[in-house]
């Protein structure tokens, strides 16, 4: 569809000279005074002569007749901007595991659809990956560990069916699956009778010691061979003062010893027990007068101390395995002959979100390597059948995190007995953002991964340092892009272009695609969506035409006529396909969508079509998010006012400043924006902040600046920003960044003389001088007045300034008077521009 006829088109040269008068005396105060102009000047000669042929170009093009005018902003890329597909995730349950592969001559034969109501009909989804492995799956636990103690801190969304592949991050509370802790210690006798014996009177003997909280049994499993249990028991410390098991109103004293080579004790804090005073709940107990022995102020009249302390959710320490069985062969020397077999684990209690997974992490030493001493949140997922498929899809559901700095991820491969130590191959599918589902303006970044799992494995472990706010299997990549089966034939009659209307108006063709990627798609989804088909048509006699390759369409033409095309005629990169008369083509499918009303909310997505044999036969779909991006096609008064705008368009770098200023808004108040043209760049020598790093991420980081400032031509704008104090961090640069390109996307729309954008963080500076009177006017990119000094950053980085140079992303913003002037070897040193 052609743009409407705009506004009268004439331009005032007088205004326009007025306009460049205004600009000169904003950037040279100089020429503010009309008699500094010299009418002479060649210079002020070309500018009056290019005002006078503006106004006589701009008046001659409003003569034209409107049909010509709207032809001449076409060929100048003036369009309607057509109706874009939104984008979601869906989640699909598979009867059994397998590949869902599509092929690029038909459609997908597996449709999702909306539900149907008074007001919207239903809204057809469609995979955007031509093959995805599927399995059955289903989420177990979600934990995480903080200071080494556990906690669930989510779960699955439900039991049965689909609601037990998405699991979301709940409230925190502490896991008690260490209270059923376990060591048994397997020893080999030719007597098990007499070793019995012997362990009986060591335990025995160890119990006379109080430790209190250790219990040990000793039992004969085989005539060859006895097991030794030890446990924490948290009851056993107060026997000794409180027979009975109950308080008498006083304090509450226990034995609390320690073991040979080891000081280490149970961790433990009083229970959160309503019937017990608040100053005591959750604290920890006092130390003893006498030494190995604990004290609790002040306990109520006949509480149980069975229930008054409560482990913290952390298992038994390797060394303290170890030494168990030390001190227990100090009882009886005859027992250090033998070497056991140590085992662990923990009984699971019949609550289904304690992990079942911590008894086989202990057991092979597993524990301490996935804790690492550090935040670790944990998924486990078991699996069901393997089928023909080795991989499983796994998304996560990040809040606050960069898609250019993922969080590291590993896998962890299991079986019912064993949790595999070698993390499992895996790789990133795709990125894409979506609303929060919490509300906000801000955008989650869901992640899926495609993980290699062996045939051994029945089961999951998914380790993250990340906080993801849920996960998700078997999830897909959808978007509204329902096929459609045309199923015309067409015979040709003549070699000119034959125009033909499609059944319906918004069609999705490479122009479609090339608009919605101009929104913030991360760049591994885009190539999904570039390599999605849209369009087969069989030739008799002939290749396909495919993805209207050869044929010229407009997917916005007038509502209900049907969008057109025009065989025999080239498409938008001059690419035609000749069709001789009686060829017939056949209008296979061809994809078109809603375009707005395709962004549903969370749940919509609820039907799925598909064939009765289809393998893998899906059960059933939800969206656990609401899909995004969709939107309706631009009216004619939406076309003049982008293109024809009063507003002025950004020429030089001042220009754009301004405009990102205004954009950015109060977030980034205060903050310093600088940017630099390809003739500012080019023409001049500049330097980058800061020195060589050793930091290999931070050198690799400025290298691919470096790299990228000098392959960026005269269309590419270098934007620094960030505070004056301090350092933008990477969430805050990556928000700014899309604001920035949302910018550039608009303005080229109108006049594309920036095309692409470079943006990266603002270094201020600090001078650090001997001289006591500073004059210089601050903020200064440029370094050529500094005689002496060094220059600080806020990370405390230091270099001697460089000479003759301009700084491209760091200013000097401070000065200040030192005795002395101090600069390490390492410290010196630029990356030249």
């Amino acid at each position: 569809m052609r743009v409407p006829l705009p506004g009268l088109l004439r331009l005032d040269r007088q205004d326009l000279l007025n306009d460049v008068r205004e600009r000169l005396a904003e950037k040279y105060p100089d020429y503010k005074d009309e008699s500094e102009y010299d009418a002479t000047d060649p210079a002020w000669i070309i500018l009056e002569q290019s005002a006078w042929l503006v106004e006589l170009l701009s008046e001659q093009l409003d003569r034209y007749p409107y049909s010509m005018v709207q032809e001449f902003v076409h060929m100048l890329g003036g369009s309607l901007n057509p109706s874009l597909p939104s984008i979601g995730v869906a989640l699909v349950q598979p009867s059994e595991s397998g590949i869902m592969e599509v092929s690029e001559s038909r459609p997908s034969p597996w449709r999702f659809f909306t539900l149907q109501s008074e007001e919207f009909d239903m809204i057809e989804f469609a995979s955007v990956e031509r093959s995805v492995s599927l399995r059955a799956a289903s989420i177990q636990s979600m934990v995480e560990v903080i200071a080494g103690e556990l906690f669930l801190n989510g779960s699955s969304k439900g039991e049965l069916g689909i609601e037990t592949q998405e699991g979301w991050r709940r409230g925190q509370k502490a896991s008690r699956i260490f209270d059923q802790e376990w060591v048994r210690y397997d020893l080999v006798s030719a007597n098990a009778e007499d070793l019995l014996e012997t362990l009986n009177l060591a335990i025995e003997a160890l119990n006379d010691r109080k430790i209190g909280w250790l219990e040990l049994r000793a039992e004969v499993n085989t005539a060859e061979s006895v097991s030794v249990y030890a446990r924490i028991n948290l009851s056993q410390p107060f026997a000794h003062f409180h027979p009975g098991g109950l308080t008498d109103g006083t304090d509450v004293r226990g034995h609390w010893g320690v073991l040979d080579d080891s000081n280490w004790t149970p961790p433990v804090e009083i229970a959160h027990n309503p019937t017990l005073p608040l100053r005591l709940r959750g604290s920890r107990p006092m130390p003893g007068l006498r030494r190995g022995t604990i004290v609790i102020p002040n306990v109520p009249k006949n509480f149980n101390t069975d229930n008054l302390l409560q482990r913290l959710s952390m298992p038994i320490p390797t060394s303290v395995v170890e030494a168990i069985w030390v001190t227990l062969t100090h009882m009886d020397q005859k027992l250090a002959a033998y070497t056991p077999s140590i085992s662990r684990g923990v009984e699971l209690q019949e609550a289904r979100e304690e992990p079942s997974w911590i008894g086989p992490a202990l057991d092979g030493g597993s524990w301490s390597d996935l804790v690492n001493f550090s935040e670790q949140r944990f998924v486990h997922v078991s699996l069901q059948d393997q089928g023909n498929t080795d991989q499983l899809r796994v998304a996560l559901v990040l809040k606050s995190t960069s898609e250019d700095h993922l969080p590291e991820v590993l896998f962890y491969g299991m079986d019912d007995e064993r949790l595999q130590k070698t993390p499992l191959r895996h790789s990133v599918a795709w990125r894409i953002k979506l609303p929060d589902p919490k509300g906000g303006q801000r955008m989650v970044l869901v992640v899926a991964y495609d993980v290699k799992v062996g045939s051994e494995h029945n089961q999951l472990l998914l380790a993250t340092g990340a906080s993801p706010l849920a996960i998700f299997l078997n999830a897909l990549l959808v978007i509204n892009a329902p096929a459609v089966n045309d199923g015309r034939q067409l015979d040709v009659q003549r070699n000119i272009p034959e125009p033909i209307n499609l059944l319906f108006d918004d069609i999705i063709n490479e122009d479609v695609i090339e608009h919605l990627l101009r929104d913030n798609i991360p760049s591994d989804s885009g190539k999904l969506l570039k390599k999605l088909p849209l369009a087969n048509f069989s030739v008799s006699g002939g290749a396909d035409i495919q993805d209207f390759k050869g044929v010229w369409i407009d997917p916005t033409s007038p509502s209900g006529e049907g969008a057109l095309i025009r065989i025999n005629a080239p498409d938008r990169y001059g690419e035609q396909r000749q069709l001789r008369p009686g060829k017939a083509v056949t209008l296979n499918w061809y994809r078109r969508t809603d375009g707005a009303f395709g962004n549903v909310p969370a749940g919509a997505i609820q039907v799925i079509e598909q064939p009765p044999r289809s393998k893998p036969l899906i059960l059933s779909v939800h969206n656990p998010l609401a899909t995004f991006f969709g939107a309706s096609r631009e009216s004619e008064i939406e076309a003049i006012d982008r293109m024809f705008t009063s507003g002025g368009v950004p020429v030089l770098p001042s220009d754009w400043e301004r405009l990102i200023r205004v954009s950015l808004g109060v977030r980034a108040r205060g903050w310093m924006v600088r940017c630099w043209g390809h003739s500012e760049r080019s023409l001049v020598s500049t330097a980058l902040w800061p020195v060589h790093p050793k930091d290999p991420q931070l050198e690799r980081e400025q290298l691919r600046l470096q790299r990228a400032i000098d392959n960026a031509g005269p269309e590419v704008l270098l934007v620094v920003l960030g505070p004056t104090k301090g350092v933008v961090d990477t969430e805050d640069l990556d928000w700014a960044r899309g604001v920035i390109q949302g910018l550039v996307r608009k303005e080229q729309e109108r006049l594309p003389l920036i095309k692409d954008i470079i943006v990266t963080r603002f270094y201020p500076l600090t001078q650090e001088t001997l001289q006591e009177e500073l004059s210089t006017a601050l903020p200064s990119f440029a370094l050529d007045h500094m005689r002496d000094g060094v220059l600080k950053d806020p990370q405390g980085r230091r270099a001697a300034a460089p000479m003759g140079r301009i700084l491209l992303n760091g200013a000097l913003v401070a000065q200040e008077t030192v005795s002395f002037l101090s600069l390490k070897e390492e410290d010196s040193g630029f990356l030249d521009g």
